[in-house]
């Protein structure tokens, strides 16, 4: 769990450092800038897989590795 806690922390220090010089170049020249606006997104993309991968982590530690709806599912044959 300490490499997702590490993800984590990761993604929001991208995402407040790129979006906080977004931000600041914004207000004082009018211009957006493509490596900030790549940043923030690497960031977002980051965070959000860190979830999934803590969310299913849980799962499987639970024992609730897959829902209930798949395990019901017909095969297509």
């Amino acid at each position: 769990m300490k490499i997702n806690v590490f993800l984590n922390n990761l993604a929001c220090m991208m995402i407040l450092i790129f979006g906080g010089t977004l931000l600041l170049r914004y207000f004082r020249t009018g211009e957006l800038l493509v490596d900030q606006v790549i940043g923030i997104l690497i960031g977002v993309i980051l965070l959000m897989a860190s979830f999934i991968w803590r969310k299913k982590l849980r799962r499987e530690k639970d024992g609730t590795a897959k829902p209930a709806h798949f395990e019901n599912r017909k095969n297509p044959a």
